[in-house]
């Protein structure tokens, strides 16, 4: 099963769920970024993957898609910055700073997904940073010695050693993340698709997005 950068600790836990059923397939993990995965779980390389919401993926790829959680985003700050520990950073202030960004081609997909969501609450990102390496460091080194600012889930921010605070943003943000299976489906694949909807139904997973399935057809 493939996963990005943000999807980590959800990769992990649905594998668990599958362990934790005492199903016979063994799921081994591979972080991805979402044009990869989707690419690779269509060719059936993969049998799925946690991926970045994606438009007409389902019937571009050959692959079913199930909404699976809605991951609220952090503002990734030094610790020594003025909101680093406030409830909340306002969007306009995160915006105005100088913000570090995955580097492109892997990190193309979220950036252009972070630009549209800030384009909605009326900001546009005007100074950008792209990050020295790819996939990217979840360690995030400029915005720890202080030199930009990012953002992050709050699984990085509970790393041992962590030098970054995660901030939610006013007004909160969420990053839509999908499960993509390969379809047809085989009973082991199936198997995987089920445990992660059990996760996603008993820890309300989604907050934002009903719950939807896609199919190549749709």
């Amino acid at each position: 099963m493939g996963y990005g950068p943000f999807s980590a600790e959800i990769a992990r836990r649905i594998a668990e769920a599958v362990r934790a059923d005492g199903s016979e397939p063994e799921v081994r993990l591979e972080q991805e970024a979402t044009p990869r995965s989707l690419t690779r779980v269509g060719a059936g390389e993969l049998a799925a993957a946690v991926v970045m919401e994606t438009p007409a993926a389902a019937r571009r790829h050959g692959i079913r898609v199930d909404t699976l959680r809605d991951e609220p985003l952090l503002a990734a700050l030094p610790r020594s910055h003025r909101y680093a520990s406030e409830p909340a950073i306002p969007i306009g202030v995160f915006v105005a700073e100088t913000v570090l960004l995955p580097r492109e081609p892997p990190g193309q997909v979220f950036n252009a997904w972070l630009r549209s969501v800030l384009r909605t609450h009326g900001f546009e990102l005007e100074r950008t940073l792209a990050s020295a390496s790819a996939p990217w460091d979840r360690r995030l080194p400029p915005v720890a010695n202080g030199e930009a600012v990012s953002v992050m889930v709050g699984e990085w921010a509970r790393e041992p050693g962590s030098e970054l605070a995660g901030v939610p943003f006013d007004p909160p943000l969420n990053v839509p993340t999908d499960l993509v299976t390969s379809w047809p489906p085989t009973e082991q694949v199936e198997l995987l698709r089920q445990a992660a909807l059990r996760l996603r139904h008993s820890e309300g997973w989604l907050s934002a997005r009903p719950a939807h399935t896609q199919l190549p057809k749709d």
